[in-house]
């Protein structure tokens, strides 16, 4: 500052003094230094604010600054200045200084002012102030005296209402805006909160009333209101309202969405609470968010066990070896990690009281709108059931991989014994012979012990076989049928033995041996004279110890089997001819049975034709044909060297050659017996007989055709079909020989052969 400029300041006359930017004093007059503090006296730069009140610092210090600003000068601003004990009251000049050098600085004065000139500045600067305060703020503000008049109104509350302040200043301001409720219905003073401020001098606070506009709207509002306190006595009160519209459609708009949002929770909870599995929610941190009810009466947790705390710490913890399961590892929280989901099907969560449940679950990312995991859900079931039941599986399994070979066989097995199962369905006869056999047959099923049968090719030694099977202790386990003559010498022992998989050429998969699957059951050797003289000591070996090794394997299986074999042959003459072992025979004849032939139960045959008719003519669905007393007759004649096979053959060609309902008996490739009974029957007899005989026969052959057709000549049943030649051909004979229809049998004497 030139020197010039600060002379001149300190002696001028009255309050003078040259600040910058800061308010620190560059130069001072001497009355000035004279109002600063003994400490700060003559002593520069010091700060002009020192001797300016706190109420004007912020004026001066505002006025000082503008001045840098804006270059304008500030005039008559009132001030208080001095000390603290001795304010006086003065009027602020500021205006810009710059010196040669291009320093700005600005120049101050500080003049006394009358007294009343001052209060009333001070009083319309107070005002505008005050004013410019009331109208910057957002709320509505109104003033009220102690009679509830209106003294001043800010913009907002213009704005607000429409009301002017010239319109209810000197108002009772509850008749202009809050003389009524929403509905219309009045609002008396003394219940207004805002005069209760004046009565009580307590604040009062309102968040849902209206004030009604200028132009008669009702404007929803919260307002407070505030006394005014002078001298301990209520002078008024201050009124701040806003308008809560916006604010009401929010809340409105809040409830609905909240209402919306519970009823969409309560329907996620019944959701949730209704679902058979587990379901549990965790936070971005892993810890439990909810729990479903099933999630608790799987696990026994409660719910607030759940919520808040780290759910792998709960229940997943470790395997179920005990081991620990680090978090880590878990797919649970993997989900959290990576954003996936996870399944897994095979682990265990621990229950609040220390026991395992095995389960499999799902885990689930919550993803926020940038793809982020936010969380989990966790779905899980109790699968201890279905495990419980798959280990039982598992155990049956060994037992059914074993069976399954087994199976096989015996499929083979059984589609083999359709065709070989019992022809009869039971055993056929009342002769004295055949009792006799099923006597023993009675005598022997009862015990373990071998039995040998005996009998021609086709007399039933099978079946005789069943029944001694059916009647003995084993008949819930199978019979297991091996015909020796036809299993190949090569294969004997793995059809008897079985063999595994690779133990010969052509072992593509492993075989159960007939021995094997007759375990606990009974094995019959059909045609057991036909079994290699090198292969009897093998099966020996077997019958004695109950074990054997398939083919291949050197395992050894044991086996409970009952033995009963069955033979055409005199094994006793194959034994000393050398081509059957004595001990096999001995081991096996332990109790022979023999099994009659059909020429020595003739008895017997008839029951027997008579069953294999009905039979096979069910079996083609045709009517039931009826065997003639002659045809009996002829059968029973028969030699029946294939004995029930050969019958059964000859029956069944019958069915298939007859017409109507006689059976068309062809016994041409039968033998006939050559004992007393066969007779003239025989088509090879020597014996002959006359012309007039011959006709005699014919004749009474014709006759016993009318008896039985109920002497009808033609039609089904009738004489001709029974005859089998043409109704004309019968009615021609008839003619022939005298026969007349209808007329007694005194009438159509039996041999008389007229013509």
């Amino acid at each position: 500052m030139p020197a010039s400029v600060q002379a001149f300041v300190n002696g001028a006359p009255g309050l003078l003094a040259v600040v910058d930017f800061d308010l620190l004093v560059q130069a001072a007059s001497v009355s000035l230094r004279a109002l600063m503090s003994d400490d700060g006296a003559g002593q520069e730069p010091f700060g002009l604010s020192t001797c300016i009140s706190p109420e004007s610092a912020a004026d001066v210090e505002g006025a000082v600054q503008s001045v840098f600003a804006t270059g304008a000068a500030v005039v008559d601003m009132a001030i208080e200045y001095g000390g603290p004990e001795t304010w006086s009251v003065g009027r602020f000049h500021a205006w810009r200084l710059q010196a040669a050098n291009g320093e700005v600085l600005v120049g101050v004065q500080i003049t006394q002012a009358a007294e009343g000139d001052w209060l009333e500045s001070r009083f319309h600067e107070l005002r505008d102030r005050n004013q410019s305060i009331l109208d910057a703020a957002g709320d509505g503000i109104y003033g009220i005296d102690a009679s509830g008049c209106a003294t001043f109104a800010n913009r907002a509350a213009v704005d607000l209402l429409g009301w002017k302040p010239d319109d209810i200043v000197g108002k009772r301001l509850h008749d202009v805006h809050h003389h009524s409720y929403p509905d219309g219905s009045p609002y008396p003073a003394e219940n207004c909160p805002i005069y209760a401020a004046v009565r009580d001098g307590e604040i009062h606070r309102v968040d849902n009333e209206v004030f009604w506009s200028d132009d008669g709207e009702a404007i929803p509002v919260e307002y407070t209101s505030t006394p005014i306190m002078r001298d301990g006595e209520i002078s008024g009160a201050v009124i701040v309202f806003r308008d809560i519209r916006r604010r009401l459609e929010a809340e409105r708009a809040r409830e609905k969405a909240h209402a919306e949002v519970e009823a969409v929770k309560q329907r996620l909870e019944l959701i949730l609470e209704a679902a058979g599995e587990g379901v549990y929610g965790l936070d971005r941190d892993g810890n439990g968010t909810f729990a479903n009810r099933a999630a608790i009466d799987l696990l026994g947790w409660r719910l607030d066990d759940v919520v808040g705390r780290g759910v792998h710490e709960m229940h997943h913890h470790s395997h179920a070896d005990g081991s620990p399961y680090p978090r880590e590892d878990c797919p649970v929280y993997a989900a959290i990690k990576d954003g996936k989901v996870h399944r897994v099907d095979d682990e265990v969560f621990w229950t609040r009281d220390g026991d395992t449940r095995q389960v499999e679950y799902t885990s689930t990312p919550i993803l926020t709108e940038s793809g982020e995991p936010d969380g989990a859900v966790v779905v899980f079931r109790d699968i201890s059931a279905r495990k419980k039941i798959e280990k039982e599986r598992d155990q049956a399994f060994d037992r059914i991989r074993e069976l399954n070979r087994q199976l096989e066989l015996e499929r083979d097995y059984l589609r083999e014994e359709v065709d070989l199962t019992v022809n009869f369905g039971e055993i056929i006869g009342e002769s004295p012979a055949l009792k006799h056999t099923l006597a023993q047959v009675e005598a022997v099923a009862a015990t373990p012990v071998s039995v040998l049968i005996l009998g021609e090719s086709g007399v039933g030694k099978e079946m005789i076989a069943r029944a001694i099977h059916a009647a003995s202790d084993r008949s819930d386990c199978p019979l297991i049928r091996v015909n020796c003559a036809s299993v190949p010498k090569d294969l004997f022992e793995s059809e008897f033995f079985g063999h595994v998989k690779g133990a010969f050429t052509g072992a593509h998969r492993d075989r159960v041996g007939r021995m094997q699957l007759a375990h606990g059951g009974t094995l019959f050797l059909d045609e057991v004279g036909e079994i290699p003289l090198s292969l009897q000591s093998k099966l020996l070996r077997v019958l004695q110890e109950n074990e054997f090794e398939p083919v291949g394997d050197d395992r050894t299986i044991s086996v409970d089997v009952r033995i009963v074999a069955a033979t055409n042959r005199d094994l006793r003459a194959e034994v000393e001819a050398g081509r059957f072992r004595e001990d096999l025979y001995y081991r096996l004849s332990v109790f022979p049975v023999t099994v009659p032939p059909l020429r020595k139960r003739r008895e017997d045959i008839l029951p027997l034709a008579v069953h294999c008719v009905n039979r096979f003519c069910d079996e083609l669905g045709r009517e039931r044909l009826s065997i003639s007393k002659q045809q009996a007759r002829l059968l029973e004649s028969q030699r029946w060297s294939g004995n029930v096979r050969e019958l059964k053959n000859v029956m069944e060609r019958a069915v298939i050659l007859s017409r109507g309902t006689r059976l068309a008996l062809d016994l041409g490739n039968t033998d006939p017996d050559p004992g007393p009974t066969a007779g003239a029957s025989s088509a090879d007899s020597e014996e002959f007989v006359t012309e007039s005989e011959f006709r005699a026969l014919e004749r009474n052959n014709l006759i016993a055709a009318l008896r039985s057709a109920d002497w009808r000549v033609s039609g089904a049943g009738g004489a001709a079909e029974l005859l089998q030649i043409k109704p004309s051909t019968l009615t021609y004979r008839m003619k022939a020989f005298g026969i007349q229809p209808g007329k007694p049998d005194r009438e159509n004497p039996a041999g008389d052969a007229r013509r």
